[in-house]
């Protein structure tokens, strides 16, 4: 899992948050709503069947149809990574504190089904990678290149077969769907830290060339 770099855990205890490490008993509880102020994360494995719902039972990389899916190792993913998702939220934070119900329900919304999307375990996997090497590199200071570029390195199936450029249309969607749930929010503060979060994320897009 990608952790935050020393400019992020800056910029958190700047802004008065307490950094733990994940091996704290503070981290979160897969399957429950318990969140670090540092993490958007939240256990998604009891939200299949309401994503399969959502997506109308397909899978929107591989445009598999569920009955096959579950035959594959189903697994229920974040379509913008977790990775991403606290990267941008670190950055979201610098200089304005956000305080941990601010962010249990930021969460909710970037944990519920209009970011999630049921896959197979090999694509999982395989998507992870390109992101946490460009977070890395950004983090870093490092130049950073197309993130199509970066998975034709690492997972090159993937490109191959028509998967990824399905993942990277599902970004920019599943962005959009997120900006149309955010006029719904009726906490003010909660709408507000998720206009800087997703403004954050819509900056790390165009570093990745996805739009």
């Amino acid at each position: 899992m990608y952790g935050l770099g020393p400019r992020k855990v800056e910029l958190l205890k700047a802004a008065k948050f307490e950094v733990r490490s994940t091996a704290s008993p503070a981290k979160e509880k897969a399957g429950s709503e318990e969140v670090d102020a540092v993490s958007l994360r939240m256990g998604v494995k009891t939200m299949e069947e309401q994503t399969w719902r959502h997506r109308s039972d397909t899978c929107i990389y591989t445009e598999l149809k569920k009955k096959a899916v579950v035959k594959m190792c189903p697994e229920v993913d974040h379509v913008i990574e977790c990775q991403i998702l606290n990267y941008a939220h670190a950055t979201a934070c610098r200089g304005k504190p956000v305080t941990r119900s601010v962010t249990q329900q930021t969460a909710r919304l970037v944990n519920s089904q209009h970011n999630l999307n049921v896959t197979t375990h090999e694509v999982n996997q395989a998507k992870k990678g390109p992101f946490m090497r460009f977070l890395n590199q950004v983090d870093k200071g490092q130049p950073t290149q197309p993130i199509e570029e970066t998975a034709r390195e690492s997972c090159p199936d993937l490109v191959d077969n028509g998967n990824w450029a399905r993942i990277q249309s599902s970004i920019v969607q599943i962005y959009d769907e997120l900006e149309a749930e955010k006029a719904e929010l009726r906490d003010v503060p909660v709408q507000n830290h998720v206009d800087s979060l997703l403004g954050e994320i819509h900056q790390l897009m165009g570093q990745m060339d996805l739009y």
